[in-house]
């Protein structure tokens, strides 16, 4: 077999370790690829996946920008335009606003993204980051006029008019967010809490408790179902409206919290 097949070989079982939790042993088998083809874009691409995981992101950056520079000399359009998404996502996680604008503008515009609702809604976020309002609302409403299912879309589009207290339009997208698959209702705690908060400054309180418990259910004690839960004490002391006997379960040190484990 040659080499190069024997890497894209290695990448294939370095990436389905890391899918059941064996870092160490994907890491291993990665550095095989790379041993076999140096010039391999999927090794580089998912080195820097993996480096951008543990927060290295010297080593994240260097290693998709050259899978990048690798697959658009191959022809590979459609691949590198998705790598472009994940770099500029390395650079938005450490707030390097003006170059991750640089390559989300790429990745969205190129006709050959088959994923472009998503670099369309990476950059309406750095846009908004960056204080860009305008321009951070028409980059996300062109993500979910692509995909109209994105609820992340939605999620951000809200979240953007909640920061204007815009509220009616915020409770609208956090909606949606919630409502346009029927997937996202059942995970995504971050627009359950923004919902609940938007709903709490519109003085509707009952569907705020009944947003925030609902926040609370789907894991009580990770970083979002804790602050659910302050934001829900808070609610109830200046309401004088009791719990739901579900809330009450959920939280009891009795209960032990169903795992969710959700790929997003």
């Amino acid at each position: 077999m040659p080499a190069e097949e024997r890497s894209s070989r290695e990448v294939e079982l370095a990436a389905s370790l890391r899918e059941e939790g064996h870092s160490a042993a994907a890491l291993n088998h990665l550095k095989r690829a790379l041993e076999l083809d140096g010039d391999n874009p999927r090794a580089h691409l998912l080195q820097g996946y993996m480096a951008g995981e543990r927060g290295d992101f010297e080593l994240a950056e260097k290693s998709v920008a050259r899978a990048i520079a690798r697959l658009k000399q191959d022809g590979q359009a459609t691949l590198a335009a998705e790598a472009q998404n994940l770099l500029g996502s390395l650079y938005l996680s450490q707030n390097k606003l003006k170059q991750a604008i640089v390559v989300f503008e790429e990745s969205a515009h190129s006709p050959l993204n088959a994923s472009p609702h998503l670099a369309f809604a990476n950059l309406g976020w750095a846009y908004h980051l960056e204080g860009r309002r305008e321009s951070a609302l028409g980059a996300l409403q062109k993500a979910v006029e692509i995909q109209p299912g994105y609820c992340v879309g939605y999620y951000r589009i809200g979240r953007v008019h909640a920061e204007a207290k815009q509220w009616l339009k915020a409770e609208e997208n956090l909606s949606l967010a919630l409502e346009v698959d029927n997937r996202c209702k059942a995970f995504f705690q971050e627009a359950w809490m923004e919902r609940g908060l938007v709903r709490k400054a519109l003085e509707r309180r009952t569907l705020a408790l009944g947003d925030l418990e609902r926040c609370i259910e789907i894991s009580p004690r990770n970083i979002l179902g804790r602050k659910c839960q302050v934001h829900l004490d808070a609610l109830m002391q200046a309401s004088a409206l009791p719990a739901s006997a579900s809330t009450a379960h959920a939280m009891s040190p009795k209960v032990r919290p169903a795992d969710h484990r959700t790929a997003r």
